[in-house]
């Protein structure tokens, strides 16, 4: 049996860690893809450069991330 919220776990049990929160979560940012292009440019092949130019901001980094180039570093 599982102690209500407002009663300390028994002895011997852990407490359960809260792992859904009552408070609004902000909505996640997309990761610029600028520093990804910047420092992997150089092995980053023809195909994938056009792709990322191609895709939608946010999902840039992603391709980035995703390619068969970042693949084999």
């Amino acid at each position: 049996r599982a102690a209500p919220p407002d009663e300390p776990p028994a002895m011997g049990m852990a407490a359960q860690p809260q792992l859904v929160s009552d408070e609004p979560q902000a909505k996640p940012q997309p990761l610029d893809p600028a520093p990804l292009q910047a420092l992997l440019g150089a092995v980053l092949s023809d195909n994938t450069k056009a792709a990322v130019a191609e895709a939608p901001e946010n999902l840039q980094a992603a391709l980035i991330l995703g390619s068969p180039d970042f693949m084999r570093r």
